[in-house]
């Protein structure tokens, strides 16, 4: 008998212990966790999202734009998905969907992998909500100056109690560029001439998203492009984009005719850097051809050692970007 339940208890404590392994496995699967969405409100159309995905217990990552799911009835959207090591950014731009549909995303399965698995599908990210664009309010028509003539009026000054005076003078008056005579209904030039538009377009670039990047980081800068009178045309490029201190691969996207985002991915420079970039002349002109004068030296951010660089590393060591380690 005792024998027998000496057996029962080791049988008992091999399920328990087998039960653990499972347990222990399954806790140790990969994991995503996705930040809060870089705004809360997005203008369909024009505005830019980001969400920053998060990997944890990841041995190996393969992520892309398919890999981005949506939740949100009749909404669709741009997805790109960049960055290395643990830490991924999802920019969401183009949004097309009702207006105050609510739209969040989620990960799919099997994008990060380790030696107990891969990663199940995230949940749902907090949201944003689509709002209209603000409409732009044409110009009032002008309105038809009033000269003192009346259509209706029939008399023809032989009634002497009327106050009609045939031969009285109606003052000129005048609307901006022209001269009205009432009295002749003639339409002259206006002696006053219209003040020619000199001002140029105006450049404000952002600080740098970060102050301080590893190797082969991103890392970003806002242009917004304004004049006195209104912009006509910006045609701003790689080209136009002077890197300093470093190399990078550049990207340029249009979140409005007068915002761009400069994005700089891959960058490559010596630990301590100390960085920064260049906007040469003439990449918007307004409605006179003005032309705007450039951005001579932005804001610096600079090269750091990466925080996961093991101890006999080199000073430059960056992880796998397949790994992250």
């Amino acid at each position: 008998m005792k024998k027998m339940l000496s057996m029962v208890m080791i049988f008992v404590i091999c399920i328990m212990q087998f039960q653990t392994v499972i347990y222990a496995a399954t806790t140790k699967l990969p994991k995503i966790y996705i930040s809060a969405p870089s705004v809360s409100e997005v203008t369909i159309g024009t505005g830019v999202v980001e969400y920053t995905l998060t990997f944890v217990d990841a041995d190996e990552i393969n992520i892309s734009a398919k890999d981005i799911g949506r939740a949100g009835d009749g909404v669709t959207f741009t997805k790109e998905v960049y960055g290395t090591g643990n830490t991924r950014t999802v920019r969401i731009s183009n949004v097309q969907g009702p207006v105050g549909t609510l739209v969040s995303i989620a990960v799919n399965k099997g994008v990060a992998k380790n030696s107990y698995g891969y990663n199940q599908i995230t949940g749902k990210s907090t949201g944003f909500r689509l709002v209209a664009p603000t409409p732009v309010n044409p110009d009032p028509a002008p309105s038809t100056p009033d000269t003192g003539n009346n259509n209706n009026n029939t008399n023809t000054g032989s009634d002497t109690n009327s106050n009609y005076k045939p031969n009285a003078s109606v003052p000129n008056i005048n609307r901006p560029g022209i001269s009205i005579n009432p009295n002749n209904n003639q339409e002259n030039e206006n002696q006053t001439s219209a003040v020619a538009d000199t001002e140029a377009p105006v450049i404000k670039l952002s600080s740098p998203s970060s102050t301080q990047i590893v190797k082969n980081g991103a890392i970003e800068f806002t242009v917004n492009y304004s004049d006195n009178v209104g912009i006509k045309a910006v045609n701003l490029t790689s080209e136009n984009i002077k890197l300093n201190g470093f190399d990078a691969k550049i990207k340029i996207v249009d979140v409005s005719l007068t915002q761009k985002k400069i994005i700089l991915r891959n960058i490559d420079a010596q630990v301590g850097t100390n960085c920064s970039i260049s906007i040469f002349a003439g990449t918007s002109e307004d409605e006179a051809s003005n032309k705007d004068t450039g951005v001579e030296l932005s804001e610096s951010f600079s090269i750091i050692v990466h925080p996961d660089k093991p101890q006999n590393a080199p000073e430059d060591w960056v992880p796998n970007p397949n790994t992250g380690r």
